[in-house]
């Protein structure tokens, strides 16, 4: 509370002025509150924590510490992974390519979702809606590339420079993984045609905002049922 203000002339300098005056909002940041500092707070510790894991040799193998140490000297060994390039990623790759059916595509999509990418769809893991006492396995729609549906068919002209620019951008990103000019065009085409269908199968950006609509409880064999061509 600021007391030099007057609550009736300006209540929100009142309630929160000293807070305002002893924790201005750094430059860097484009708002600034107490959860920013619990979150700074708990980055800081998370830092600390992985560093100090990371250089601890003598960890025992397989202990929390020896892991947490591992998989943050992966993620900052930035010379090792420009070295490496794409070269890790060669066997998912290649069980791309070998994909010649239905059965092998779907496989391949449950595959990568164990591994976290939400290929045609996404499969979070939270509170009912509707009964937060328990947790449920969520399905959305997913694997555009654009923000949402709408991006894919509004006729506007700056819809239509994204939908055109995204495609460069697609085209782009497989020039640097090693595909030739020819080949990068031709496949950031079929990826926007394979999208643009994914789009138009999706709920509308307005029919999402509607949580009773969002919500369609099923037990795993009713969902088999909704969708048999997915095991």
């Amino acid at each position: 509370v600021d007391p030099s203000v007057s609550p009736g002339a300006d209540f929100f300098r009142y309630s929160v002025g000293k807070w305002l005056k002893d924790h201005p909002i750094p430059a860097s940041e484009r708002s600034w509150g107490v959860a920013k500092v619990v979150q700074e707070e708990t980055y800081r510790r998370s830092v600390e924590i992985s560093d100090d894991a990371a250089r601890d040799v003598e960890a025992a193998a397989g202990t929390n510490r020896q892991k947490i140490g591992a998989f943050w000297h992966a993620a900052m060994d930035s010379a090792t992974i420009e070295q490496q390039g794409i070269a890790p990623l060669a066997e998912e790759f290649a069980r791309i390519n070998a994909i010649r059916d239905l059965e092998g595509l779907v496989a391949t999509v449950g595959h990568l979702q164990y591994l976290g990418v939400d290929a045609m769809f996404t499969t979070p893991i939270f509170q009912d809606e509707k009964n937060s006492a328990r947790y449920v396995v969520h399905l959305y729609q997913g694997g555009l590339g654009l923000p949402n549906r709408d991006y894919y068919f509004d006729t506007d002209a700056r819809s239509t420079m994204l939908r055109r620019e995204y495609v460069v951008q697609v085209a782009n990103m497989l020039g640097l993984m090693g595909d030739d000019s020819v080949a990068a065009g031709a496949h950031a085409a079929t990826i926007m045609a394979i999208e643009s269908e994914l789009a138009g199968a999706s709920r509308k950006l307005e029919d999402l905002r509607d949580p009773q609509a969002n919500y369609n409880l099923m037990r795993v064999d009713q969902l088999g049922r909704l969708a048999p061509s997915i095991r």
